[in-house]
């Protein structure tokens, strides 16, 4: 079959039909749809590819179904729609090129014809193309080791023929010589490989495969681990590649918090990440958490407490109750919770704690009520509802009008008798005080001095009526005596009488006794007095010795003297007398109690040696006397506790 040149001239169609056209190279097959323009109707051509052969095109294609098609014609260049050659097949639907000269890139299309006379040819259908250059690399694989470095790959193939570079991993990059035209050379670069294993990429060099394996790097075993509350990541044995980096994430479960991150056994703190950088040989990493607390503040005013108090600790999500408790005659005012109220609670509970709080309480002293009335004829000051803070006090006074006398005063219903006044101590609860009041007058009657004694009225009565004789008789008690009426009514007698026409006010003084104790001294010698400072004699007064004279002491009912006798050198004791009754020879006599007049008479004499015995027996030796009552002999107790009466 001849091949022939391409006319300049084209024939023209109004009709147009379809052929589908194939072409394979090597093992590849493509699919063309070609549309072609004829008077005739539409035809359908399939092309397919040549064999595997360089230098040589099979093309193939459907015939249409149209009946009056009567061939086919291929045209063929190395210019898209410039083509140079054409082959007409006649009425068949595959030709195979052969001898195509190797170097370039051939364009296809084909046109259909009809059986008319002379032919009607339609124009080219769409093109196909096959590329006749033949590429070769050298080399066609590379290896490298983790630290990476650079290399080239030389690109062999025919003047005119173009190709391409591309990388197929990140790692491996060109660095020159991503395309050309014929001959050339691609420059990469290998980078460095930190992870532990190796690696393998095939690339497209010129269309052909270019494979580069790469060593993994050396590498170390961080070992990281946390405990319980949260996690490490990653965690477990983790594999670094040396002089890489390797970073750790601690984070602390819910309701815990991290306490510490220990590298190679040296703390970190509570951190929350860790970087390995540079990893040069293996290490240890761990985490320690704990369950977060809060911190409770709780405090309470005056007037009560809170339980607990300060500052309490609470885990995370733990439950803490306080109980609120005022103190005697307090009263819980409020209570708040980080700043808000909760009103006059006694207890308070935080559930769930996930933050601080604070809680506080406010007390109130309790205010209590004392209700005070009169009756008519008086008066209560002050009166009416009378608040009282617990604890306080309050005095009421109660005055009766004029020609009106006290009755009684009522607290809490209970009589305290017809008194002018009444304080409340120690308020804890409320009360009621009320006076009643009658026509009349009262009679009060005080005792002063330092006596004992009473005044009885008659007739005896709380109020008096106008007019009424009153007769007052004073009675003085032991050891006292009556010194006289004062007030409404006066006089020194025991007995007062008077008529009452107003509120009257009378005194009665009771003085306790005087006695005297007389002391007689005769001979050369001193007594020394103890208990008084008033004794007296007629030559020297106010002197506690007693020396060659008569003295005498008073002495207030029941007081105590005590004496002492000192015998001038030379002298002793001979004889000591108690009211005219010798007693024992002592050189210490105490009186007590007394009731009566005493006389005490005490000689003194020159000393001998037949009275050296008797003079030793006084020395270091007492006696007590002591009065049993106004009228009784008093009785004497020895240093050696004989009891002896003076009758």
């Amino acid at each position: 079959m001849a091949t022939q040149k391409v006319s300049s001239q084209l024939l023209q169609s109004t009709s147009t039909f379809t052929i589908n056209f194939h072409i394979s190279s090597n093992s590849s097959f493509t699919r063309h749809v070609l549309s072609l323009v004829l008077i005739l109707s539409s035809i359908l051509l399939p092309l397919i590819s040549d064999s595997a052969s360089a230098g040589q095109v099979t093309l193939a294609w459907d015939m249409n179904s149209e009946p009056n098609v009567a061939g086919y014609k291929v045209y063929y260049g190395t210019a898209s729609r410039n083509y140079d050659w054409f082959i007409d097949v006649g009425n068949v639907t595959q030709i195979t090129l052969t001898d195509l000269p190797s170097g370039a890139t051939y364009f296809f299309a084909a046109t259909a014809y009809d059986n008319s006379n002379p032919p009607i040819e339609s124009t080219y259908s769409d093109e196909v193309s096959k590329n006749m250059c033949t590429y070769s690399i050298s080399p066609s694989n590379s290896s490298f080791g983790a630290s990476g470095g650079t290399g080239s790959v030389a690109v062999t193939t025919q003047p005119g023929c173009a190709w391409t570079a591309s990388s197929a991993a990140s790692w491996l990059t060109i660095t020159s010589g991503t395309s050309g035209i014929g001959n050339g050379t691609i420059y990469y670069s290998v980078s460095p490989n930190t992870n532990p294993y190796s690696q393998t990429v095939s690339s497209t060099f010129a269309g052909r495969v270019f494979t580069v394996t790469q060593s993994g790097a050396q590498t170390y075993t961080i070992m990281a681990s946390a405990g319980t509350g949260g996690a490490m990541t990653p965690s477990g044995s983790v594999t670094v590649a040396h002089g890489a980096s390797q970073t750790f994430n601690i984070s602390a479960n819910v309701g815990y918090q991290i306490v510490n991150v220990t590298v190679d056994g040296t703390s970190m703190g509570a951190i929350s990440s860790y970087t390995f950088s540079n990893v040069t040989k293996d290490h240890t990493i761990t985490a320690t958490f704990a369950v977060k607390t809060y911190t409770i503040s709780a405090s309470a005013g005056t007037g009560g407490g809170i339980t607990p108090s300060g500052s309490t600790s609470v885990n995370h999500g733990a439950n803490q109750t306080f109980t609120i408790t005022p103190s005697a005659g307090y009263s819980i005012a409020d209570v708040t919770v980080d700043g808000i109220s909760q009103g006059s609670i006694g207890s308070y509970a935080f559930t769930n704690v996930t933050s601080n709080h604070t809680i506080s309480a406010l007390f109130k002293l309790n205010t209590l009520t004392i209700t005070a009335s009169a009756a008519p004829g008086g008066s209560i000051s002050p009166s009416g509802n009378i608040s009282i803070p617990n604890g306080g006090n309050q005095t009421f006074i109660i005055s009766p009008d004029s020609g009106y006398a006290i009755s009684d005063v009522l607290i809490d219903g209970s009589s305290v008798g017809a008194v002018s006044s009444f304080t409340f101590q120690n308020v804890t609860s409320n009360h009621t005080i009320h006076a009643s009041f009658v026509l009349g007058y009262t009679l009060t009657v005080n005792t002063r001095g330092d006596g004992t004694g009473h005044v009885a009225a008659a007739p005896s009565a709380s109020v008096y009526a106008p007019g009424t004789k009153i007769t007052l008789k004073a009675t003085a008690g032991e050891g006292s005596i009556f010194d006289g009426f004062s007030g409404d009514c006066e006089g020194k007698r025991s007995r007062c009488t008077f008529i009452i026409n107003r509120h009257s006010e009378i005194n009665a003084v009771f003085g306790l006794k005087k006695f005297i104790v007389r002391t007689t001294v005769v001979g050369n010698g001193i007594i020394s007095v103890e208990g008084t400072d008033s004794i007296e004699n007629k030559n020297e007064s106010k002197k506690a010795k007693i020396k060659q004279s008569k003295h005498y002491a008073s002495i207030d009912y029941g007081s105590q003297l005590v004496y002492h006798f000192n015998p001038e050198p030379g002298y002793y004791i001979k004889k000591v007398f108690v009211d005219g009754k010798r007693i024992e020879n002592v050189d210490t006599l105490t009186f007590v109690d007394i009731k009566r007049n005493h006389r005490i008479k005490v000689r003194f004499e020159a000393e001998t040696a037949s009275i050296f015995h008797t003079l030793a027996k006084t020395i270091g030796k007492m006696i007590v006397v002591r009065d049993e009552d106004d009228n009784n002999n008093p009785i004497v107790s020895s240093s050696d506790n004989r009891y002896v009466s003076l009758k």
